[in-house]
């Protein structure tokens, strides 16, 4: 719920158990092994999950919308990754603000230049 937050788009931090102090007793060190485990298990479940959701939201997206994506700078390193929480971040871009590089310039101009052609084969 977290990632659909448009002000906070982001997971909470899982934080790593401090180490425990140099001649811990043992219960404390048993503790810690758990404590370790458990975000262990918990950063690997939200990596598979991340991965898992990064296709899911990218199977949603249409071919129009991936199009424009990928003319943002920033996607190659969000596809590469498998980032959850920049896609949706990119499609929320995208969707409200438009495209933001030189290439996406350069497809507008030629954009408009298609349809300058088209409205005077019409005349």
């Amino acid at each position: 719920m977290n990632a659909m937050n448009p002000d906070d788009l982001g997971f909470d931090v899982i934080p790593e158990p401090v180490d425990p102090a140099e001649g811990a007793s043992a219960v404390k060190y048993e503790k810690w092994k758990i404590r370790y485990k458990n975000w262990d298990t918990k950063t690997i479940n939200r990596g598979e999950a991340s991965k898992a959701a990064f296709a899911i939201i990218i199977g949603q997206c249409s071919n129009a919308l991936k199009d424009k994506m990928k003319m943002y700078d920033e996607w190659i390193n969000i596809q590469n990754y498998l980032a959850v929480i920049d896609i949706l971040g990119l499609i929320r871009t995208t969707m409200y603000s438009g495209t933001a590089t030189n290439k996406s310039t350069l497809t507008y101009i030629e954009a408009e230049m298609g349809l300058l052609n088209c409205n005077n084969k019409k005349r």
